[in-house]
């Protein structure tokens, strides 16, 4: 016997046997209950598999993203179809977030991306309710504080968007030149500086920052050829109102001493000639 709709009915069975003992059931048939998506059933994890940065975070340049799957399960633990309307994503306005996409399976897509290095959380609500606790994410942004230098200049590079406390090595390229083990800041940033050695040649190079965690991010620089610093000249140099250099008395007073002794000179000849006349 099976229940077409939602009612009740009254069962009367006869015995076969001749006796003609008879019996009665009342049966009650009610509608299936619809199955309710449960929030504290369903999950949301990052499942991106392969980054470019080699490690959990991604690259802030606005195109590098992560991908979330939310699994929507009813009360009774089964999984839903059909659900992506009632499924909210929360990020921060920094992060870029695309639609909701239904995968047929009780399974749910998004991505987001940002183009501003930092970490960051992600919630995903079912029915306006919280789907287990926020993802944390974190995107990375590496520059050098000087574009171009020449071989013995210094180098500043930044990176940030690493995890708080996080162990960062910094290495200098092409030539590999290790800068140092550094610990990312509570905000996630990480500065280290150098002198660029004489084997870095002319061309393009860039600081490497890889996080034990999070992976690597790279911040580029120029080394251009230098330039000689002119050679002085071999005499002193005079500018008005200056001294002659090493000399301790000023030009003006030099020429006066140099003309007086001129003159002393030219009297002491002269006298000497007078001299000489006089004994003849």
């Amino acid at each position: 016997m099976t229940a077409v709709a939602p009612g009740s009915a009254t069962i009367t069975a006869t015995a076969q046997d001749g006796s003609g003992k008879t019996g009665t059931a009342t049966v009650t048939v009610t509608a299936p209950i619809a199955p309710v998506a449960s929030a504290a059933n369903s999950t949301i994890t990052v499942t991106s598999t392969v980054t470019r940065t080699g490690g959990a975070a991604h690259l802030a340049n606005g195109t590098d993203a992560y991908t979330f799957t939310i699994t929507v399960r009813d009360t009774a633990g089964q999984i839903m179809t059909g659900q992506a309307g009632i499924l909210k994503v929360n990020a921060p306005a920094a992060l870029k977030v695309s639609a909701i996409t239904d995968n047929n399976d009780g399974t749910y897509t998004f991505t987001a991306t940002s183009a501003t290095a930092g970490n960051y959380q992600i919630a995903a609500t079912l029915s306006g309710t919280q789907i287990g606790a926020p993802v944390a994410v974190n995107y990375l942004a590496a520059t050098s504080l000087q574009a171009k230098v020449t071989t013995g200049q210094a180098v500043t590079a930044n990176a940030t968007g690493f995890q708080p406390g996080e162990k960062v090595t910094v290495t200098a390229h092409s030539t590999p030149l290790t800068v140092g083990v550094f610990t990312a800041t509570a905000t996630g940033t990480v500065t280290a500086g150098f002198k660029v050695p004489a084997d870095f040649n002319v061309g393009a190079h860039y600081v490497e920052f890889v996080g034990a965690s999070s992976g690597s991010v790279m911040a580029p620089f120029e080394v251009i050829a230098g330039t000689q610093p002119s050679q002085a000249p071999a005499g002193p140099q005079v500018t008005t109102g200056g001294t002659l250099a090493g000399w301790p008395i000023s030009p003006y007073l030099a020429l006066t001493l140099l003309s007086l002794a001129a003159i002393i000179g030219a009297i002491g000849i002269r006298g000497q000639g007078k001299r000489v006349v006089n004994r003849g």
